[in-house]
């Protein structure tokens, strides 16, 4: 069951079709020491690993549609860090540039393909 703070990603009408990227250690960053006759030694955080969600939001209709991507846009755009559980576990993120949502298309129902890039921290 995929969450973002406790909450089912279905319940904003997300169904996650893939996720990609890297939730293990980032690489170090490169550590620069200018240090004559002495030995030196500077800490070096590492470098924040991305995770890519592609998913497709379905809605009864466009109110529900726009209610829903709303909701979505105010749970990504809060302050703070996000709480992601994914099928490799839950993982503290954010949202650097928000979400993408294209082809969306009016039938029986509306449909959209999100996509959001998370800065895992």
């Amino acid at each position: 069951m995929y969450t973002i703070d406790s909450i089912k990603f279905t319940d904003f009408g997300l169904h996650i079709i893939n996720h990609t990227g890297n939730s293990d250690l980032g690489n170090l960053k490169k550590q620069f020491i200018s240090i004559y006759g002495a030995e030196g030694f500077q800490m070096s955080k590492r470098i924040g690993n991305t995770l890519q969600l592609n998913g497709v939001i379905l809605a009864a209709d466009l109110a529900d549609f726009k209610t829903k991507t709303t909701a979505l846009a105010d749970k990504f755009s809060a302050p703070g860090l996000r709480s992601v559980i994914l099928d490799q576990g839950a993982m503290n993120c954010f949202a650097v540039d928000g979400f993408k949502i294209d082809n969306v298309r009016v039938l029986s129902n509306v449909y959209g393909m999100f996509k959001i890039n998370l800065l895992i921290v």
